[in-house]
């Protein structure tokens, strides 16, 4: 079989396996490429979304804002032709003797550390629009779990 053969049988199967779900069909496609790159059906109930993630997110793309990963795992699960469609760079600086130093130096993370030296390289337009988008996803996860009852916010 062909890579595109076993990628399409994948997602047959996956949209199989799932059955019926409430994900829009734009938060659709992101939830199937999760469960397909991570084979975790969990996501089905754990992933959620603010109504305007995937906007946001696809503006980002089409404006060639660059995306940056805390793992190398995420990384190189993004294809190398789309991100030069989108002419966005794609980053994941957990390998850089820089970054293994500034987490032992200031006692964080890699990842934190990793995440702060990419935005260190970016403008402030950049980092204003990461900062808009973890915005969205927080308040995501903060709705869904309010939803959910696992937590009760203030009015």
């Amino acid at each position: 079989m062909k890579p595109t053969d076993i990628e399409r049988e994948s997602f047959r199967i996956i949209d199989r396996e799932a059955g019926p779900h409430d994900f829009t069909p734009a938060q659709w496609q992101i939830v199937r490429r999760m469960i397909h790159t991570s084979a975790d059906f969990d996501y089905l109930r754990t992933a959620h979304f603010h109504p305007q993630a995937v906007a946001a997110g696809l503006r980002a793309l089409r404006a060639g804002k660059p995306v940056i990963t805390d793992t190398n795992m995420a990384r190189t699960g993004i294809r190398k032709q789309d991100a030069r469609h989108f002419g966005v760079d794609v980053s994941c600086h957990m390998d850089d003797p820089a970054v293994h130093a500034a987490a032992r130096s200031s006692g964080t993370t890699r990842a934190e550390a990793a995440v702060d030296a990419a935005l260190a390289e970016n403008t402030a337009s950049d980092q204003a629009e990461k900062i808009r988008l973890m915005r969205l996803a927080l308040f995501a996860d903060l709705e869904a779990l309010q939803q959910s009852g696992t937590v009760n916010l203030p009015e």
